[in-house]
Order: structure tokens, then C-alpha cells, then sequence
């Protein structure tokens, strides 16, 4: 039984990769030849998972779990294909069926945790994950970001500073870092690590550009900080708070008709003016009037 077996699932695995629905077919078949081995739904549920039809993998995997209870492996990918489809709690609820905790395993149910808004738990987890794996930076990418999630700005930037000393230079660490000097308003050192940060990498993103826009503001740089604001709004032309933050800085260095420029933009983009974009509207239209 088990070498007709070893070939059916042999062949199935072969002809998955040209024509996956026959292969399924076949698997399928050897299921209800072979009821009492749950091999033929583990490599029906694996192939459904690779097609990101998470719900029949969880079917299959689900079925093999009666066959062969408590297993581990089953365990495991049943959570990671709930965790596919956003069902983080039920993800959690199989992550801790597993008796073998390994760092793997620890580190998705940190993950859910954190998507699910537990960040306490999600940190005291990853905190007894780096004793066990300490050279992996997306643990440490984890750690800083729920840390920063609850104000945690200085251990942030411990965790950050050991990850730097074992990892060396890295883009997100330097952007997380950029984040929590920035949060701690160190806009200095916020904007070097920002400027590190862009030479490894193209800034795309429009909070990030943003928060780089404040740093270079908050030290006098406003050519580079009208250049990021210019660039996110280029981005997102209808983000409000760019439009506000570019229209300070023309106020601030007193460039009304780069001010008002912004303004008219923000008209043209937005439904309607936010009530900040009328404040600084007045200001400009009182200091045009003054200026007369």
C-alpha cells in the first residue's frame, strides 16, 4: 500500500506543475483510496495553498488533522493559510496548538499579535525570540515597530542601535530609526538617518516623505523640505496634510506667492479646503493686505 501510495503522490507532484486541477483530481482519488494516511490531503491542501485558495487548503488540511490529530506541520499551516486570508485569531488559535514552539513559530504569533493590536504581548514574545535567534533583522524590524506603537521611543532605539551593531547598515533599520529620532523630536539626528536612508533607496512613500520633509524643516533645510513635500504630493495629490505643511513653510520663509500657489493646488485636488488650509489662506490673504 504505501509504495502504490509513494508513487500516486510522486506522479501528483509532477503533474501539478504543469496541470495542478488534474493533479488535484488525482490526489483526490488516493484520498478516499487511502483514507487512514493523510498524505493525500496534506499535498492537495499545499497545492490549493500555492494557488492562494487558502479556504479548500484549510478544508484538506483540516480533514488530514482528523486523520492524524495534534500534529505540528498541520497545525502550522493551517494558521499560516488563516493568517493569508486576515483571519489573525484564528491563525493565533492554531500557532498555540503547536507543542513545538520553535522560533518560526513564535515569531508569526508575534506577528498576529500585532496585527490584532496586542502590542504588549506581540514585544514579550519577540523579546524571548532574539535570546533564541539574534541575527534575523526582521525580528528586530518587529520589535521596533510595536515598541514605537506604544511610545517606547528610547528601548526602540536600544534594540535599533544592537540590531545596527550585529547587522550592520540596513535601509529599514536606518528609516526606523529616522522615525523614532523623529518622534523624539532629535530632528538632527532624524535627518541624517532619513538622508542615509534615501541613498540606499528611493523614498516612495508619502508619509515618509513627510516626516523627512518636518526633520529638514525643523533644522532650516526648506529647499529640501519643499522638494519631499513637492514629491509626495506628486505622489498623493490629494493628501491634505502635504498641501498644509507646504504652505507653512512658504509662510515661514515668507514666499506668499509659493503659498498661495499651494493653496489654489490644494483647491484643485481637494473637494474642499481643510479648515487649517483656510487659516493659512487668511493669514496669507492679511499679510498680502499688510504688505500693501
Amino acid at each position: 500500500m504505501t509504495n502504490t501510495l509513494n508513487n500516486i503522490l510522486i506522479r501528483a507532484e509532477s503533474i501539478a506543475k504543469s496541470n495542478w486541477i488534474h493533479a488535484v483530481n488525482i490526489l483526490e482519488h488516493a484520498a478516499e483510496e487511502f483514507p487512514e494516511d493523510p498524505r493525500s490531503l496534506i499535498s492537495m491542501g499545499d497545492i490549493f495553498s500555492q494557488k492562494r485558495r487558502y479556504d479548500k487548503a484549510i478544508a484538506c488540511y483540516q480533514k488530514a488533522l482528523t486523520v492524524k490529530p495534534n500534529d505540528d506541520h498541520l497545525m502550522y499551516v493551517i494558521g499560516n493559510c488563516y493568517f493569508a486570508v486576515n483571519e489573525y485569531r484564528m491563525a493565533l488559535a492554531y500557532y498555540k496548538q503547536i507543542t513545538d514552539q520553535n522560533p518560526e513559530v513564535i515569531y508569526n504569533k508575534a506577528l498576529v499579535l500585532a496585527y490584532i493590536g496586542e502590542h504588549k504581548e506581540s514585544i514579550n514574545l519577540i523579546t524571548r525570540l532574539i535570546k533564541l535567534v539574534n541575527d534575523n533583522p526582521f525580528i528586530y524590524f518587529l520589535l521596533v515597530e510595536q515598541l514605537i506603537r506604544i511610545n517606547k521611543y528610547d528601548e526602540a532605539l536600544g534594540y535599533l542601535l544592537k540590531a545596527e551593531a550585529k547587522l550592520g547598515k540596513h535601509k529599514h533599520l536606518l528609516l526606523l530609526k529616522a522615525t523614532v529620532y523623529s518622534h523624539q523630536q532629535y530632528w538632527l539626528k532624524a535627518f541624517v538617518a532619513f538622508t542615509e536612508y534615501e541613498q540606499l533607496t528611493n523614498i516612495t512613500n508619502e508619509d515618509h516623505l513627510q516626516a523627512f520633509a518636518i526633520c529638514a524643516r525643523n533644522i532650516g533645510k526648506f529647499s529640501k523640505s519643499i522638494e519631499l513635500l513637492n514629491t509626495a504630493i506628486s505622489i498623493n495629490p490629494h493628501s491634505y496634510p502635504l498641501y498644509e505643511e507646504l504652505t507653512r513653510i512658504y509662510i515661514q520663509i515668507d514666499d506668499l506667492p509659493r503659498a498661495r500657489f499651494t493653496i489654489n493646488n490644494a483647491r484643485k485636488a481637494l473637494s474642499q479646503l481643510t479648515p487649517v488650509l483656510k487659516m493659512l489662506n487668511d493669514r496669507i490673504t492679511e499679510s498680502s493686505r499688510q504688505d500693501q
